[in-house]
């Protein structure tokens, strides 16, 4: 009885070695992808671009929007693009970022989940193991828990792929320049202009100024084919439909 006793516990430490070093290898090859894959292809300057672009970066299509419709209320044109003029700006909006390397592509992002799955189908195998070995009788606290930490770190893997690293740091600077502009310092839009109100929106949302909410609420988001090359800039794109 004790000799089989040992041979139970030889068979799930080498379950569990071979389980750990699996996660190891899989886990290092991931995130090594998952770091190459958004490091990001340029050094950004956050700068060069106006308003409805960083609206575009941190908020998507219907922030974008906003920010479009921010411009034109705090210039007091009298213009107010409709729907289909909107679409059509954040569309080329959209194009024209993807082709300038500031948002991660579709099948880029796809990608990075991958990398979260490959994790994930660890973590199902360990599983599937400590099952096994349950039903055998043998211990399975380690492997219970190094299916955990694999379950953690396919999630960590998987998540947060559609912006890159240097363009979350550039947002992140640009943000503490322009602090005059967050909501809880209460920026006076109309005296700072058009092109500082969609840059507001942009970065903080429609809810740096009342009087912006339910700018796009509306709006349903474009449908677009991802860009490789250059795009223009007609409608309402480059410059937020004037203002």
């Amino acid at each position: 009885e004790a000799a089989v006793v040992a041979a139970v516990v030889v068979v799930a430490d080498a379950l569990v070695w071979t389980y750990a070093w699996l996660i190891v290898v899989t886990a290092a090859v991931c995130f090594g992808v998952r770091w190459n894959l958004l490091r990001g292809p340029h050094r950004p300057d956050a700068t060069a671009l106006d308003g409805e672009r960083v609206a575009f970066i941190t908020g998507g299509p219907k922030r974008a929007a906003a920010a479009i419709l921010a411009r034109h209320q705090i210039a007091g044109d009298g213009v107010s693009p409709d729907d289909a003029e909107l679409r059509t700006a954040v569309a080329e909006i959209r194009r024209d970022l993807l082709a300038t390397g500031w948002l991660v592509p579709e099948k880029r992002q796809a990608q990075v989940f991958f990398c979260g799955m490959a994790l994930a189908y660890v973590a199902g195998a360990g599983f599937v193991a400590t099952l096994v070995s349950m039903a055998d009788g043998r211990p399975v606290g380690a492997l219970a828990g190094l299916t955990a930490g694999a379950l953690v770190l396919a999630v960590l893997a998987g998540s947060r792929g559609n912006r890159y690293r240097s363009v979350r740091r550039e947002l992140r600077r640009l943000r503490g320049a322009t602090g005059h502009l967050a909501p809880a310092a209460r920026p006076a839009l109309v005296t700072y202009g058009p092109a500082a109100a969609a840059l507001a929106v942009g970065l903080y949302g429609v809810a740096v100024d009342p009087g912006f909410a339910g700018l796009a609420s509306g709006i349903e988001e474009p449908v677009e084919e991802e860009a490789t090359t250059g795009a223009g800039c007609g409608g309402c794109g480059c410059g937020g439909c004037g203002g």
